[in-house]
């Protein structure tokens, strides 16, 4: 063994040591997501990327523009979509794990190790599967534990092999091989996704096609649609990196380094439109979109010469002006937005695929015609195959419970047995509960000015039991009844109003402790809503003869009655 290795397995065991401290929180203990351990596990394996990480210093600095198109993409899902679900320290620390990872695959990239690179690879689509589970995404649990023992496999294979790990070869050696095995895979898995579009098909001419990303459709949750799009976008990834890297080499100077950023934003944009679903957050969403558009202009015009490229340039460029043409134009309310705007879209994106085959195809060499001849086969087979069965919208099936199988066939619940369970599970979460689930149920919201904060989860429990409580018998307008008053004792509480008194809310000075009092009938309306229906199942009239105390830190007190409240939401 050579004495330099010594340094690398030295830091690699005590990266090793560091993954084994986060399985024993977050494996062995099983840590809940509001709990300490659970933030424990996340910080070990943050010195577990760094270390990690610090092993592979001396092979290769960090490819900035890897980090880049990793980070983005990254620090967005954990940002929008993991850290409101999660305690605000918990959330935080996600966060920087997130740009540990993307750190750590730049190293990775940089290093030519090839088994060490996948290694982190499979480490960083488990932890995006972690993430799925946290989010409550279905399917992601069985596919978790067999990556993560890959992940782990390839590091242990890396530290053992040392400097005989054999080398990353080139990516971009056989883009034209890359461009057919990815690219049609990509199309495949949309052509599957619009056939798995929820209560009939996808119409390309009226739909963007990101509504096939969404994590809800057609009153569907996490239908079938969504995951394959995410493929879809996995794969167009794969597709571009190697066609555009290569080509970016071959360039000369300035347009190889703009090419090369070029090609970091377009796959930062892809991986952010399938991590950031339109109906989680637009505006991020959006960020996606526009990075992989400019991403993509900007290798198109550093490629831009006399001839073939030429021409692509002006037709490309047409087509994205036409496209925003359109766009602005029904922001001017002249133009509809169905079917002009979807129907550039999909001109829009076809024209950028048969422009990067067509870049591929400049290099000569590869072993195309019979790979894509195949996956073309198989993609031909599925459509069929989806099309016969003329599925309607995608059914998640529930937990098993004990007793409810008859040799291997779930028993079927009868509507009342179902509106029972539901008002039991409404009645328990917003009932009183043990300070450990309290957290883990209700510790949501950040800062409570976005969509997770907890106003509104509460009034939807409440909202959800008056509809169940209207249609059942007299227990089960009791049991509404008492679900609308845990909402109200719970939206009464401090922590749910207390952002109404921040300086940074809509610009003005705080009134404490009165957040009725300007401009919020975001939970002033809600309240009174619930009052409301608390008092028509049960007649209970103390909301409008008692009323109520908003407490402030310092002792300071507002009275409120429902009359009151009424005058307020009127004035508003």
């Amino acid at each position: 063994m050579k004495r330099t290795e010594w340094p690398r397995r030295i830091w690699m065991l005590a990266g090793f040591a560091s993954a084994l401290a986060g399985d024993w929180f977050l494996a062995v203990r099983g840590a809940s997501r509001a709990s300490p351990e659970f933030l424990y596990g996340v910080l070990a394996f943050s010195l577990a990327q760094i270390l990690w990480s610090v092993a592979q210093g001396r092979a290769g600095r960090p490819d900035v523009r890897v980090f880049a198109g990793a980070a983005l993409p990254l620090a967005l899902f954990s940002a929008v979509r993991l850290h409101p679900v999660l305690p605000r320290a918990t959330g935080i620390a996600i966060c920087a794990y997130s740009l540990l990872t993307a750190l750590s695959l730049a190293v990775a990239i940089a290093t030519g190790r090839r088994i060490y690179a996948v290694g982190i690879g499979c480490l960083l689509v488990s932890d995006l599967l972690i993430g799925g589970r946290l989010l409550g995404a279905p399917g992601c649990g069985p596919l978790t534990g067999p990556l993560y023992a890959a992940a782990e496999l390839c590091l242990v294979a890396s530290f053992v092999l040392g400097v005989r790990e054999p080398r990353r070869e080139d990516i971009a050696r056989n883009p034209l091989d890359a461009a057919a095995l990815f690219g049609t895979a990509s199309f495949a898995a949309f052509a599957l996704a619009a056939l798995s579009w929820p209560g009939g098909g996808y119409n390309p001419f009226m739909r963007m096609l990101s509504a096939l990303g969404r994590t809800a459709a057609r009153g569907v949750g996490w239908p079938w649609c969504h995951f394959l799009f995410v493929a879809g976008m996995s794969f167009a990834v794969a597709a571009v990196v190697p066609v555009f890297a290569r080509d970016a080499r071959m360039l000369p100077g300035r347009r190889r380094t703009a090419a090369a950023w070029g090609l970091a934003a377009n796959a930062a944009g892809l991986a952010t439109i399938a991590l950031i679903p339109e109906n989680v957050d637009m505006f991020f969403h959006n960020v996606g979109c526009w990075c992989a558009t400019l991403g993509g202009a900007t290798v198109l015009f550093a490629r831009d010469k006399r001839g073939s490229n030429r021409a692509w340039t002006w037709a490309l460029g047409g087509i994205a002006v036409v496209f925003g043409a359109f766009v602005a134009l029904h922001a001017a309310k002249v133009l509809p937005f169905a079917p002009a705007i979807p129907t550039m879209q999909k001109v829009m994106i076809v024209a950028f695929a048969l422009w990067a085959l067509d870049c591929s195809r400049q290099v000569p060499g590869g072993r195309i015609r019979r790979r894509t001849w195949a996956l073309l086969a198989v993609l031909a087979a599925l459509v069929a195959f989806r099309a016969a069965a003329a599925m309607g919208p995608c059914e998640i099936p529930g937990p098993r419970h004990a007793g409810t199988e008859t040799q291997g066939v779930p028993e079927r619940k009868t509507p009342r047995e179902t509106l029972h369970e539901a008002l039991a599970f409404l009645d328990r979460v917003t009932g009183p509960l043990p300070r450990e689930e309290e957290r883990e149920w209700w510790d949501i919201g950040g800062t409570q000015h976005g969509l997770f904060a907890k106003r509104y989860h509460i009034a939807f429990c409440g909202y959800a039991a008056a509809a169940l409580g209207d249609i059942g018998d007299e227990a089960d307008r009791a049991a509404a009844g008492r679900i609308l008053g845990h909402c109200i004792e719970r939206y009464l509480r401090r922590d749910v109003w207390a952002y109404s008194q921040s300086k940074s809310y809509w610009g003005r000075k705080p009134w404490a402790p009165d957040p009725c009092f300007r401009e919020n009938v975001m939970y002033t309306g809600h309240l009174l809503q619930l009052l409301a229906l608390y008092e028509l199942f049960t007649g209970d009239t103390r909301y409008w003869t008692r009323g109520w105390d908003f407490v402030w830190t310092d002792g300071r007190r507002v009275h409120y009655d429902v009359r009151r409240l009424i005058d307020v939401t009127v004035a508003q």
